[in-house]
């Protein structure tokens, strides 16, 4: 393919952060992948290696060109328009399927907002995320409102494509 980067990795606590930088737009395009797809399975595999040589408790997160940086910030944006909708219409709102990783974002942005909750439905390892009207918001937690994943819990694993590896 005759593709030309840098690739920087550094190891930051228990992660290990690999980002490919300097590749042409039209190529950074093919390196994350649809919606980040290429990224999460390079990202799996990056886990699965290093889960058999003897390092299971490392996780590995592959970024190209701030790709996750940017899916994060459009997934916040997302969540407060999500929950605004929800607060002027009193009608759940729901996102198309999603990995794990991107899930939370979303749970952990609505539940800053007061007056909504959220939930994952679905089976697999891609769930809808479900804005509904209750709760308590700001960080209070109301019934159902994922409140488990401010402990470090979250609702799709994180191991499999889409998830943050490890």
């Amino acid at each position: 393919m005759g593709l030309e980067a840098e690739v920087v990795a550094r190891l930051e606590g228990d992660t290990i952060t690999v980002e490919v930088r300097g590749v042409a737009e039209e190529v950074a395009g093919l390196v994350i992948g649809r919606k980040g797809a290429t990224l999460d399975a390079l990202q799996y595999l990056a886990g699965k290696v290093l889960g058999r040589i003897g390092a299971p408790g490392i996780r590995v997160v592959v970024d190209a060109e701030g790709y996750r940086g940017r899916r994060a910030a459009a997934l916040a944006v997302q969540a407060r328009q999500m929950a605004q909708k929800v607060l002027e219409t009193g009608e759940a709102a729901s996102t198309e399927p999603l990995p794990a990783h991107e899930r939370r974002i979303i749970h952990l942005t609505c539940a800053e907002i007061a007056g909504v909750t959220t939930r994952s439905e679905g089976d697999g390892d891609l769930k809808r995320l479900i804005v509904l009207p209750g709760g308590a918001g700001a960080g209070g937690g109301g019934e159902g409102d994922e409140a488990g994943l401010q402990r470090g819990r979250d609702d799709g694993g994180g191991s499999a494509p889409g998830g943050e590896g490890r």
